[in-house]
């Protein structure tokens, strides 16, 4: 997909922003700051190749995802306490709601409580 932000900016070897310089790699994923984070220590897992979701993501790549998501969410602990890991975004390409990227990506975020927990009262029954 040539006009996805996220795909141009992993092909670049030197990007020159500092939230598209993974922090971690591995053949297939990168792990990389995230762009007007909210707290410190938030960073995003995404797929090298286009997927529109998690969901979409082909059956031989989850091991390697599962495992780069190990390992961040123990570096983010390490470093700063609880992580919750969640995806948010659109189900197919240009919908109007949604985060505004068109490229799957998991968010690992430190937060000192449980979100799902916390979220709960605000979702339909059996949502969490």
């Amino acid at each position: 997909m040539t006009n996805c932000r996220m795909c141009s900016n992993l092909g670049i070897h030197t990007p020159a922003d500092d939230w598209d310089k993974p922090l971690l790699e591995s053949e297939n994923f990168a792990a990389l700051p995230s762009l007007g984070a909210l707290v410190e220590g938030w960073l995003l897992l995404v797929p090298r190749r286009h997927f529109i979701s998690v969901g979409a993501l082909p059956q031989p790549l989850l091991r390697e995802m599962e495992e780069m998501k190990r390992l961040l969410c123990s570096a983010v602990e390490e470093n700063y306490g609880q992580a919750c890991i969640f995806e948010h975004g659109p189900s197919k390409a240009n919908c109007a709601v949604g985060c505004g990227v068109d490229h799957a990506h998991l968010h690992v975020v430190p937060v000192p409580f449980d979100l799902a927990s916390a979220m709960a009262p605000y979702l339909p029954k059996g949502a969490v």
